[in-house]
């Protein structure tokens, strides 16, 4: 007798699908709001006690005024820049965390700050990984790693 296939629950802001397709539909949300520069909607997504553990700075974010401030920084330098999910995102079966491989396409036309680093006019691709957990329905512990810029 074949198993008989029970829904899961619903994903993201409604339909169906299993944890993958909830993660395919959050990172949409999440990396389509930066690359929006929609702000308000990427705050919206971030729990009151976030943290973000990135190897490239000397200390976490945390809290949603820093971890917004490190995002709206690492966007400024590349007017043109965006965060693609490059292949499937994955999640834990019962949702609560999910990661994903990104790279992150822009042109240097601003300084960096800090340290800054003056506009190149240069091309840069950077890849990494993001693993988040959910706390109450948003990012709550947050770490990435990237590659060397080529």
């Amino acid at each position: 007798m074949p198993a008989v296939r029970r829904p899961g629950p619903p994903v993201g802001r409604g339909g169906g699908g299993g944890p993958h397709r909830f993660a395919e539909q959050f990172f949409r949300e999440w990396t389509g709001a930066g690359n929006r520069g929609d702000w308000p909607a990427s705050e919206a997504m971030l729990h009151e006690d976030v943290t973000l553990f990135d190897p490239l700075e000397s200390e976490p974010a945390v809290g949603r005024t820093a971890v917004l401030a490190r995002a709206k920084a690492q966007y400024a330098p590349f007017p043109d820049g965006r965060v693609d999910v490059v292949g499937v995102p994955f999640a834990t079966a019962d949702r609560s965390a999910f990661g994903y491989r990104w790279r992150f396409v822009g042109t240097h036309e601003r300084p960096i700050e800090p340290p800054g680093f003056a506009p190149t006019g240069v091309r840069l691709c950077l890849e990494g990984m993001s693993y988040l957990q959910l706390e109450q329905g948003r990012v709550g512990p947050y770490a990435c790693t990237s590659t060397p810029p080529r």
